[in-house]
């Protein structure tokens, strides 16, 4: 599957949803979740699971030059852990 999280706009708003392409139907899903990680670009999503997906670092509005956020998102419903600073 492929996932996509966060990004900037023309404007330079930075962007913190995620979306997922669901190949059976050649459709995009955003993964809903109260709690997520602030927007971000330039981070990086590893899986590192069935179902587990890792975003590290990026661009935040709070730390442009980069920040070393770490978060987890489970089974791409089950929303998102903040793992560290």
């Amino acid at each position: 599957c492929l996932v996509l999280f966060g990004g900037r706009t023309r404007d330079g708003d930075v962007l913190n949803d995620c979306w997922v392409w669901r190949e059976e139907d050649g459709t995009w899903r955003e993964v809903e979740s109260v709690v997520r990680p602030p927007g971000a670009c330039y981070a990086t999503l590893t899986p590192v699971d069935e179902g587990k997906l890792v975003l590290f670092g990026g661009q935040t509005e709070s730390a442009p030059r980069g920040c070393k956020q770490l978060w987890v998102l489970e089974g791409f419903g089950q929303g998102w852990t903040k793992m560290a600073k």
